[in-house]
């Protein structure tokens, strides 16, 4: 890729992937600091809060991107060579993974016990970031159906529908309906699933001008508003209430939309990053997005090591913003030096 013509057109998803899986490994590096109590009160806490919740869109915004890459009728094939193909990717890496993290748990000396053992699994509970294995295989499951009503009702109804699903999301959340009934293997995917059919309607929306700056003001808003509303207990209760921070809330779900359309924006051929389309950013991009689920499976590990030793307190709150600095860069910097070079060696790629 030699002119800012010659980039890709879904290059800026592959950007959003790889922002998206690094704000993963950072929030879960920052999670203890946020939630300390008195964390706002503190200025690290605060940078944590703020910094976490800033880039909570991660979560969401990787199901918009899935969304955006799987409902594409010019990229689907048929039922059946999509689910093998999404097979052979995600079985071999959610049954690794898993097996995986048994093994940091006997590791980290927790008590092992088959049936609990199995419970967590169902349940997404056995580590920390393993649920989200369940909400891409769910969709994964789901997408042939889907891809009758894409080409049935074309991008239209499919934003009726999507909208209609996020909508159901966000207005349990607010109601404080209970996530146990959905959050499991079987079910995790259901308040995605909005998100997931508006990807592929919002990835043909590029915002410009006015409209771009307009929604440039609306995001950092949205990413000012999330923690203030989370860490400092001051936020009106009808706002907690109607939405609450989390990954089902009205604000996180305008927010991550938000994200989604900046990004194209900004990050389209001829938009005002057009540069980072081209190497050498676009090459370490195309790198960390395309190690995302080894990035996601292991980045845990680094920072359960840091929790067993106690080196940069990673058991504890960090106790100031150097080493809450140093132990966000130590969590990407080794969980890349080892994920990045394995990817290479065909029979360990399947589960990176």
């Amino acid at each position: 890729m030699t002119t800012d013509e010659q980039a890709s057109p879904t290059a800026w998803l592959t950007w959003l992937r790889a922002v998206a899986i690094l704000a993963v490994v950072t929030i879960h590096a920052t999670a203890s600091t946020a939630a300390a109590d008195g964390a706002w009160e503190r200025p690290v806490g605060r940078f944590a809060v703020v910094l976490d919740m800033a880039i909570h869109f991660a979560v969401p915004v990787f199901v918009l991107v899935s969304g955006a890459l799987n409902l594409d009728p010019d990229r689907y094939r048929g039922a059946v060579d999509f689910l093998r193909r999404r097979a052979l990717r995600l079985v071999p890496a959610v049954v690794f993974w898993h097996l995986w993290y048994v093994g940091v748990r006997w590791v980290r000396g927790d008590e092992l016990e088959t049936v609990d053992l199995l419970s967590r699994v169902v349940n997404g509970e056995l580590f920390t970031q393993l649920y989200f294995f369940w909400i891409v295989l769910g969709l994964s499951a789901i997408t042939p159906l889907l891809m009758l009503l894409v080409r049935r009702w074309g991008r239209p109804g499919v934003a009726v529908l999507g909208v209609l699903a996020l909508g159901a999301t966000v207005t349990a959340a607010g109601l404080r309906a209970p996530t146990g009934a959905v959050e499991n293997a079987a079910l995790w995917w259901l308040p995605y699933l909005g998100y997931y059919l508006l990807g592929w309607v919002l990835r043909e929306i590029r915002l410009r001008g006015v409209a771009l700056a307009a929604l440039g003001v609306v995001t950092v808003s949205l990413a000012a508003l999330l923690p203030w509303q989370w860490g400092s207990g001051e936020s009106p209760s009808w706002l907690t209430e109607a939405a609450p921070v989390n990954y089902y809330g009205a604000g996180m779900a305008l927010y991550s939309i938000a994200v989604f359309l900046l990004a194209h924006g900004l990050l389209a051929p001829d938009g005002v990053l057009r540069r980072l389309l081209r190497p050498p950013a676009m090459t370490v991009v195309d790198e960390v997005g395309g190690a995302t689920m080894g990035i996601f499976g292991f980045h845990m590990t680094v920072l359960t090591a840091l929790q067993i030793t106690g080196f940069l307190h990673g058991d504890d709150p960090a106790p100031d913003l150097g080493t809450l600095l140093a132990r966000i860069a130590l969590a990407i910097g080794v969980t890349c030096a080892v994920v990045l070079p394995l990817r290479r060696l065909p029979v360990v790629r399947a589960v990176l």
